[in-house]
Order: structure tokens, then sequence, then C-alpha cells
């Protein structure tokens, strides 16, 4: 089947993160034969001979030959998706410019014309080499939060931007305040199934850690990770509180002029890929929310040592039928920031919609400990313990 890769579509577009595996192209070919609301037009990873790190560890990061790789490409042009490099991190790039530069060259002969990165000083090189051979998108690793930083990355010449979703998806003020600077300058994009605590004073912390090769500083994300699921195992409502958006909710951000959707993630294995892409396609939650965000829930299992197992049954279930329809709305309206721990329906929600199972409480307090030597913040600044 063959895609007409100009073909304007008007529905909810999305970008999914990609394993390097057949298996996930086949079901987005399968997907792609659907007449739904939403679609994955783009997908987006990164292999490990790149120049620029790109916001995972690196010992996690595929290996592919280029001929590999651009049958790859070759297969998701075919149905009508684009391949999004990500070279998304701060990291430095001073005396490595023709390297850089020759890697994209390579990338544009393989068909991969869609970029995205985590530095002014990256995407003002990639433009003054490339032109408009080339999409630039600006990651949510640079944290636009704010106009000043907004139009610091339209005037690097980035065709789209992420903006910070722990500080906009849920601030509707800000949200439309920045949709309304970029105007028809900059494609906003948003990350979708995010799975991080709303405001989050560590964020950028744990963004630099992926700038850096090596081993002992990548290995240091354990202590964010722990932290991070220690809270909302300790407090459901920080859980339901994060700033991801749900299927049934991305008509509302798409008519404010949000016009691409990020989903995560690209680690994952296939069956979770697919599971989050048909999802947002239908613009229909599963009975489970936990998964849509979590993914396989592999960073709650870092609350357990060597020497034990996390039980069978995950963490806890999220039943998106007892979140009301209109949550979203009390966010709009300004009645909840995300960050009010006392916000009653928040807090009803959270009773009725979250199922925290037996058997993860055993490595709560080492990883709050771990939490606070890493980052240097108790988690009560962060969560609602």
């Amino acid at each position: 089947m063959d895609i007409d890769n100009n073909e304007i579509f008007k529905g909810n577009k999305y970008t999914l993160g990609f394993n390097f595996q057949d298996s996930l192209i086949d079901q987005l070919t399968v997907l792609r034969e659907q007449n739904f609301p939403g679609r994955v037009v783009e997908v987006f990873g990164a292999l490990d001979d790149s120049p620029v790190l790109s916001a995972r560890p690196q010992n996690k990061i595929p290996t592919l030959t280029q001929e590999e790789f651009a049958q790859q490409v070759a297969k998701l042009k075919k149905i009508g998706i684009e391949f999004n490099y990500l070279m998304n991190t701060s990291e430095k790039i001073k005396g490595k410019e023709d390297e850089v530069v020759s890697y994209v060259k390579q990338l544009i002969s393989i068909g991969v014309k869609h970029v995205t990165v985590g530095s002014l000083k990256l995407a003002s090189l990639l433009r003054k080499n490339f032109g408009n051979e080339i999409h630039l998108t600006m990651s949510i690793t640079f944290g636009i939060s704010d106009e000043k930083t907004l139009e610091k990355v339209i005037q690097s010449g980035c065709d789209a931007c992420y903006l910070d979703g722990v500080n906009v998806n849920r601030n509707f003020k800000l949200l439309t305040h920045l949709i309304s600077v970029a105007k028809s300058r900059i494609e906003i994009r948003l990350y979708a199934n995010m799975s991080c605590i709303a405001e989050c004073p560590v964020v950028k912390q744990h963004y630099k850690l992926f700038s850096s090769r090596r081993p002992d500083v990548q290995e240091r994300h354990k202590g964010y990770f722990r932290g991070c699921s220690a809270i909302k195992l300790t407090s459901p409502v920080t859980w339901i509180q994060a700033p991801a958006i749900r299927p049934e909710d991305v008509e509302i951000y798409r008519e404010l002029g949000v016009e691409l959707f990020k989903l995560s993630d690209r680690l994952a294995p296939t069956k979770s890929l697919a599971f989050t892409a048909w999802a947002y396609s239908m613009n229909t939650s599963p009975a489970d929310l936990f998964h849509l965000y979590e993914r396989t829930g592999e960073k709650y299992r870092d609350l357990f040592t060597e020497d034990s197992s996390p039980p069978l049954l995950g963490p806890f279930s999220v039943s998106s039928s007892e979140i009301p329809q209109e949550f979203i709305q009390h966010f709009q309206d300004g009645r909840c920031n995300s960050t009010n721990a006392q916000c009653p329906i928040c807090m009803s929600t959270a009773n009725d919609a979250i199922s925290v199972n037996d058997g993860w409480e055993e490595g709560i307090e080492v990883c709050k400990q771990m939490f606070r030597s890493e980052t240097h913040v108790s988690p009560d600044e962060i969560g609602r313990i």
C-alpha cells in the first residue's frame, strides 16, 4: 500500500517512539489502513553511532547498519510516515561540527529529513548547512515554558518545537499564550502520554544527565526514576495530576492550536507502542490507563534490589471509566494547577480510579533517600507525601 505523503490529514496527528523493529512497522501498516480520527504521521528515534546523544542511556540505544535503517525508513515512507532522527540533548558540539554535518548528510541520503535538536547551536548549525532541506524540531528537553525561550527557538530557525510538558500541558493560560506567540511562525507540539510529575522542580537537572556520555553519570537516572515512582505510589493523586493528555482530550488541545502530539516510549516493545498508537488513533482510553502512560512499568521495578523481585501484578491500576469525561475542564478554567494536593476533584478522582496493589511498599523509603541524595531535593517538595 503506497500512501501519498502530501495528503492533507485534518485529524489528530501523532509522532510515535520507534524501537527499530519491523514488527512495529507491520502494526503501523495495519493501523494506517483504518479510518480513525487520529493518525501516526511520524516516528522518532536514534541509533548508537550518532554524534549527538539522544536523551536515553547510551547502553539502551539500538544498533543498526545504514542499510538496515534505510530499508526501515523506506517502509515507513511507503505508508506515509516520516522518520524524525533525535539529537535532542544539550551535548556540546564544539569541535565536531563537521562530524555532525556529515552524519546528517548521510541521514538525508536515506530519506530522513526530520531532525529533533536539543540546543540552539545545533539548530543553527543544521539550518546553516542544510537550509530548508530538513525539518527541525526543538526538543522538550530544551524546556520551553515562557515567551522569551520560545522566541529564541523561533529565531534559531526551527520549524517546530515541543513546549515543556511538566509546566505547560495543564496550564491552559500559559499554553494559549505561547500558542498565540508562535502563531504561524513555528509548529507547536506537546508530549501526550508523559508520566512525569506536574511542575517537577528537578526535571531540568534530569534532562542534563542525558548530555553526558559517562556511564556513571547515565547511571544516576535511576535515582530520579526511583524517587518519582516512590512519590506516585505514596500519593496516587500525584499520578492523577501528572500532565498527561488522555486520548479523549487531544481534540481540545488541537483546537487551541497544538499541531502534533508525541507518544512514547522508543525503548518499549512493539506490543506497548502499538497499544499506545491504537488508543490515541481511536481517541479512546483503554480500560486501565497505567500502561498508556507508564508503558511496561519498568521504572517501578527499580524500587526493588537485586535480591528481591517485584510482585507479579503491577504497582497500581487506573480505571479510565472512573475518571470523569470532563476531568480536564477544571484545569482549563483554572480551578486546579495540577500541584494542588487538596484539590477535591483530583482527590476524589484518585480515590475512585486508582487501586494500589500489594507488595510495592518494600523499597519506597530507600528510594526516597536515593532521590534526596541525587537531586538534593526532598520528595516532600514535589509529591504530596
